[in-house]
């Protein structure tokens, strides 16, 4: 292996990933609409290869993301709560390793629904930006046109 890489993880964390893996896609698949190819269904594509979304589309998206954000967020709270919930069930050394290992577990979860909050967040500025941009395009055309006309 490489210097400087790590393994794929124990088999308890592998599933732990694929178990996290999986809730985040059925989350995204619970708020995006997907359509039969497994495409996001955003809008039309235009002529010469290149793909347009209207302002509605792009709010929509603005949307459906910061709903994802939002679910995000939520199970974050849960997480942070899970980790200071957590007791030994005994008061012995193994139970309170057990206890220290299932904390650690935790906080790795939520270091990772933090990158993906984050990534969320990335995402409603970028789209959100470029609506913006969209727009003030938009407008600037519109008035150039009319001003042309003479309105």
């Amino acid at each position: 292996m490489p210097e400087g890489t790590t393994g794929p993880g124990t088999t308890e964390q592998q599933l732990n990933t694929e178990v996290v893996l999986g809730r985040v896609i059925n989350t995204v698949n619970d708020v995006i609409p997907w359509g039969p190819g497994g495409h996001m269904e955003a809008g039309g594509g235009g002529s010469g290869g290149h793909f347009k979304l209207s302002l509605a589309e792009l709010d929509a998206l603005v949307a459906q993301w910061t709903v994802i954000r939002n679910k995000i967020d939520t199970s974050g709270t849960k997480l942070e709560r899970a980790i200071h919930d957590v007791s030994p069930p005994a008061d012995d050394e193994m139970s309170e390793m057990e206890a220290n290992a299932t904390r650690d577990s935790l906080q790795k979860a939520v270091d990772h629904n933090v990158a993906m909050r984050d990534y969320a967040q990335s995402y409603i500025d970028k789209l959100t930006d470029a609506r913006n941009r969209y727009e003030n395009t938009e407008g600037h055309n519109t008035s150039t046109v009319r001003a042309s006309d003479g309105a």
